[in-house]
């Protein structure tokens, strides 16, 4: 169920895209469905985590005393829950308002938010000074959410212990039924969108057939401006380079959160922003601040992996984090004992321990510098499309040949991402 969420917007944009009858293409339906998608996995990773260290006893005690299951649960388990509840929600909220690439692929004309209108107006029609001022009104309400969420769960007390272990099915015969009905169909409707997906490639009008896959190769494109070759080769450049940058850089300001007493957690705050902010908002201040001499760097190629490796650092920061606490200070101490340098402490130690993590770190900053197209959309050029940019133009434009290939781009992304992120 997590899936979704890892996979750039423009595929599931794209997978919604060809679940829909052609007159719901571009609406207000496509725009809900694809967020719900997105936004499952982050309801499963935060509540489902915070449940795990509910002791069922306290149902049972009130179950003991003669309530329902429903009051049991509402009156019991709920409140327990109901911090976790505020984050997600504070999370799909943030998500959901800084949205660019669904509603750029799915909304149309008529659908628009401050996040396309930013890009409406500061690309499209060149009025810089009201697409600052909507990036400044979407900043403020960010940190209003922000602020309002921080506020509701002052008094919630943390109850968190030792995580308690799930009841079989078979402890619950009642419900035995509906929760294997809910496991099974809740993965099986997310995946409907994808299968769709996969399908709409291998077809183009009422026919079945492989030309979508094959023009992504013979040139048939270069009509429209995309080399498809030259595009995938590109784009998988910028993700290696996003991970050389992005990797040491997280390691260096996850290490500063974990070690320095002073200026760690304003450290872990600034690096942050790209998420409060949004990619959108911070493309467009990049190119509004690199846009004179000497510093004219908006139209510089080298400028996207760096722009990707901003948007991908706080997420890394946030996986490197914990396993850079993990490590143990007696083993540096006993290694320093024996008379090892510090170099040869970080080598054998840190660097040993930080192996898997610093894989994971490299292969999630290289799928999100792949999927990247909120930042990309305001600094690309021809001689610099990446693949999210290629399909939301294949999407965008009419006949069913071009928008099948643009499923066949989508479905090539979605399978490279998936190899990907196996990794992290």
């Amino acid at each position: 169920m997590s899936t979704p969420f890892v996979l750039p917007t423009v595929v599931v944009a794209a997978a919604v895209m060809s679940l829909l009858p052609l007159r719901y293409q571009f609406g207000v339906h496509g725009i809900i469905i694809a967020h719900v998608l997105f936004n499952v996995a982050v309801v499963v990773r935060i509540v489902g985590t915070r449940w795990q260290f509910i002791s069922p006893d306290t149902a049972f005690a009130a179950a003991t005393l003669g309530a329902s299951p429903i009051r049991a649960f509402w009156f019991v388990t709920l409140p327990q829950l109901r911090t976790a509840l505020y984050n997600a929600a504070l999370i799909i909220f943030v998500f959901t308002f800084t949205s660019f690439g669904v509603v750029a692929v799915l909304g149309g004309i008529k659908r628009r938010t401050l996040e396309v209108e930013i890009y409406v107006n500061a690309i499209n029609l060149g009025v810089f000074d009201t697409a600052m001022v909507l990036a400044t009104l979407q900043v403020f309400a960010v940190l209003l959410v922000f602020a309002v969420a921080a506020w509701l769960s002052r008094n919630q007390t943390s109850h968190e212990g030792t995580a308690s272990h799930p009841l079989p099915l078979r402890h619950h015969p009642r419900h035995r039924v509906v929760i294997s009905i809910i496991a099974i169909a809740t993965p099986g409707l997310i995946a409907v969108p994808f299968i769709a997906l996969f399908i709409r490639s291998f077809r183009t009008g009422n026919t079945w057939t492989l030309n979508a896959w094959r023009n992504l190769w013979n040139d048939s494109l270069e009509r429209v401006g995309l080399d498809i070759p030259a595009v995938l080769s590109r784009s998988l450049i910028f993700a290696t380079v996003t991970a050389l940058i992005a990797v040491p850089m997280a390691y260096i300001v996850a290490s500063l959160s974990v070690y320095a007493r002073r200026g760690g957690t304003a450290l872990r705050a600034l690096t942050s922003l790209p998420i409060i902010v949004s990619a959108v908002t911070l493309g467009f201040g990049i190119i509004v601040t690199f846009d004179k001499s000497p510093y004219n760097w908006r139209g510089q190629t080298w400028l996207l992996p760096v722009v990707h490796a901003l948007v991908a650092l706080p997420l890394i920061v946030f996986l490197l984090t914990p396993a850079i606490s993990a490590i143990s200070p007696t083993q540096r101490d006993a290694a320093r004992t024996l008379g090892a340098s510090p170099r040869h402490v970080w080598w054998n130690i840190d660097a040993r321990l930080m192996r898997t993590p610093l894989v994971s770190a490299g292969a999630l900053s290289f799928a999100v510098s792949l999927g990247e197209f909120g930042a990309t959309t305001f600094l690309s050029r021809s001689s610099s499309t990446t693949l999210p940019i290629a399909i939301g133009q294949l999407l965008g434009r009419p006949g069913t040949s071009l928008q099948a290939s643009g499923f066949a781009l989508a479905a090539l992304l979605a399978i490279i991402t998936a190899a990907v992120m196996s990794r992290a």
